[in-house]
């Protein structure tokens, strides 16, 4: 994490019929000392691998804990939510 951007990268499964290219990722970060819930919803597809998050201003040099899920092009089949780590904002 660097000026306040959280990057998350990730490697994808194979192709299935759970598991598309073009299912798109959600991001739920949670700050506990703010006790503040940040959401990205479908911020990007799959087949990116990675993503740049902005985090509010007011986040900074604070511990954030970070959990994704997918959610089909359909939008009728989401996965399991999935921890995703914990990092610093700065």
């Amino acid at each position: 994490m660097a000026n306040g951007v959280l990057r998350v990268k990730w490697e994808n499964g194979p192709a299935s019929a759970l598991c598309n290219d073009t299912d798109l990722a959600t991001f739920i970060v949670y700050n506990e000392t703010k006790e503040q819930f940040v959401t990205f919803q479908n911020v990007t597809e799959r087949a990116a691998n990675e993503v740049s998050l902005q985090m509010p201003k007011n986040f900074a040099n604070d511990a954030v804990h970070c959990y994704m899920y997918y959610i089909n092009a359909f939008s009728n089949v989401v996965s399991s939510s999935l921890y995703v780590g914990e990092a610093v904002v700065v």
